[in-house]
């Protein structure tokens, strides 16, 4: 833990700033989440993931072509639109070293195409409850399923089906 606060204390100011500059709006230290609690949640997420892509749970999960890549991003628009409400936390690759990030999802969604960029091939985000959450992943290398949208808990999936139809 040591090495990656050490670790933290270099990256921070660069990954507020890269995050700031992804976002459009400017984020503070204060916006992170310590260590111990960012492995909590980064464990819950993976949890909340996997129990997502098992049959019989509440969930959403689309796989989308290259070409389809439209189609995504007016998904994550329409939800950041109905998820105006809710903050949660961002768990990019920084934050093993930096800490989550608490903000407001809306936010999030709305700029997914330059979280995806800044955190190389994914947005991963969590409810400030830990009991929902969303994942935008990106596969350059497979054309057939280059845009993963995964979206599970109790209130965000049902969220996630009334956007997938614009409108």
């Amino acid at each position: 833990m040591l090495i990656r606060m050490n670790r933290g204390r270099t990256a921070i100011p660069l990954f507020l700033a890269a995050l700031s500059d992804a976002l459009g709006d400017t984020l503070t230290q204060d916006a992170l989440v310590p260590l111990a609690e960012t492995d909590l949640l980064t464990q819950s997420f993976v949890d909340g993931y996997q129990a997502a892509i098992k049959d019989g749970v509440c969930r959403f999960r689309r796989l989308f072509s290259l070409n389809e890549e439209e189609v995504v991003f007016g998904i994550v628009q329409r939800l950041a639109e109905r998820l105006q409400a809710e903050v949660g936390f961002l768990i990019a690759k920084q934050s093993e070293d930096c800490g989550a990030v608490k903000l407001p999802i809306a936010l999030l969604l709305k700029h997914a195409a330059s979280i995806l960029r800044l955190d190389g091939d994914s947005l991963s985000a969590l409810s400030l409850s830990g009991t929902e959450g969303v994942l935008l992943d990106y596969n350059a290398d497979d054309e057939a399923q280059a845009y993963e949208i995964a979206v599970w808990g109790d209130r965000w999936p049902i969220v996630a089906l009334a956007c997938e139809t614009p409108g």
